[in-house]
């Protein structure tokens, strides 16, 4: 496999943790390659866009990745192990390293692989010609299925034939949809758009760990409208999501959210969904959401204050102070989004007016009650549900007044509230 291009070396390239990985890697015949990096992070280096995962491609077989990784002191973790996959971490970057391998058999969901030193056949195993570019560490790019002029002419395009590449992992399905709109502003490739349409049906196979992990990262893309638009449009969405049919009030989710850098995939699912309590609750199990991701957005579909800019900053305190600066931020970035698909306005003043609301909410520190039970106990209040129900009634009233109350009106009160009852 001959190199086709040249870049400079990216920054993840000359780290020392890539120098020291490639290093081990690259045992044997100097002349020939034993590892190249491969997929997103060659990608987005060619695309100019930020490299987060580390992936490598090695001729060396898993056991011999394993010897060289110990035999060099790291650390060696098998997690994907049955791929041909293992994984290191060198100076707190993670490294994943595959090797070379061809599909045997294929059911839709996961694939039962064989070893190669094939670096054309590998790369014909991948998805979308985009993953399949690898690079060595100087620099120089290695192209063997036409990634790189797909990549440069804005074309998402499946390896082979795509119903033939869907039936072998359906989430590839999602994942056209999720590459279409980060890397392309050509109408979607004909034949993968058929494919995935044909398909669709197929993604209630998949697991909902699976399919909820790509959901997520198609929502904190920075398309993640898109995405989801040319989902719902072809019958896609309503297959996993079908809750979700306000794309419009996600594609303000993302305005906003750029406006105060503060992106969250979960907000911007529940920006597009129209459900209810328990609507939420199935979605949550459903894809078998993390007990906090369960309990958030339960809490937005259950609670719903109302937080906007026509909210008095009285209301807000005692909304923050009874619920939290996370659930808060949440409600007022979903209202903000929600005014914005309605009114579509791009005033200053009230913009200025929504980005007020949410700096408030998002620098708000939880002031503590001046006075405490010991303060109770020492004016003669036995311990016990009365005790109680006195410091609540006086934090009641220290909220309602704006917690600007001192520790001595805080007695003095508590003192009325004793002798009241």
């Amino acid at each position: 496999m001959d190199s086709v291009e040249q870049i400079s070396p990216q920054e993840w390239m000359v780290e020392p943790s890539a120098i020291k990985i490639m290093e081990i890697l690259q045992s044997g015949e100097i002349e020939q390659k034993f590892a190249l990096f491969v997929g997103g992070c060659v990608r987005n280096s060619l695309a100019k866009k930020p490299v987060n995962d580390l992936d490598i491609a090695t001729l060396h077989k898993p056991d011999e990745v394993i010897k060289l990784l110990k035999e060099a002191g790291l650390k060696v973790f098998l997690s994907g192990i049955e791929h041909g996959t293992v994984s290191t971490i060198i100076d707190n970057r993670s490294y994943e390293i595959t090797s070379l391998r061809v599909d045997v058999k294929t059911d839709g969901r996961r694939a039962r692989v064989s070893h190669t030193e094939d670096w054309t056949e590998d790369a014909k195993r991948r998805d979308f010609t985009i993953n399949a570019i690898f690079a060595d560490a100087s620099g120089a790019i290695y192209d063997p299925v036409g990634g790189l002029k797909d990549l440069r002419d804005g074309k998402v395009r499946f390896i082979g034939r795509a119903q033939k590449r869907i039936e072998e992992d359906v989430l590839r399905l999602l994942r056209f949809f999720r590459f279409h709109s980060e890397f392309s502003s050509l109408p979607p490739d004909r034949e993968a758009l058929e494919a995935c349409r044909k398909m669709a049906g197929s993604l209630r196979y998949l697991s909902a760990e699976r399919v909820r992990d790509e959901l997520l990262k198609l929502f904190i893309a920075d398309s993640a409208s898109q995405a989801m638009l040319l989902m719902f449009d072809n019958g896609i969405l309503n297959q996993i999501l079908p809750e979700a049919i306000e794309i419009k009030r996600l594609f303000s989710m993302v305005n906003v959210e750029k406006i105060v850098n503060d992106c969250d995939p979960l907000r911007r699912m529940a920006s597009c969904i129209v459900t209810d309590g328990p609507g939420a609750e199935a979605i949550s199990e459903r894809f078998r959401l993390s007990n906090s991701d369960k309990l958030r957005l339960s809490k937005i579909f259950n609670q719903k204050p109302k937080l906007n800019i026509n909210t008095s900053k009285k209301k807000v305190l005692e909304t923050l102070y009874r619920c939290g600066p996370s659930f808060c931020k949440d409600v007022v970035l979903l209202e903000w989004a929600q005014y914005s698909s309605l009114f579509s306005t791009d005033e200053k003043e009230v913009q200025d007016q929504w980005k007020q609301l949410y700096n408030l909410v998002d620098a708000w520190e939880r002031p503590s009650l001046p006075v405490a039970g010991s303060d109770c106990v020492a004016l003669g209040i036995p311990e016990g549900p009365f005790l109680g129900n006195v410091l609540n009634q006086l934090e009641s009233w220290w909220v309602s007044r704006g917690f600007n109350d001192g520790r001595e009106a805080c007695l003095k009160k508590l003192n009325d509230l004793v002798n009241i009852e």
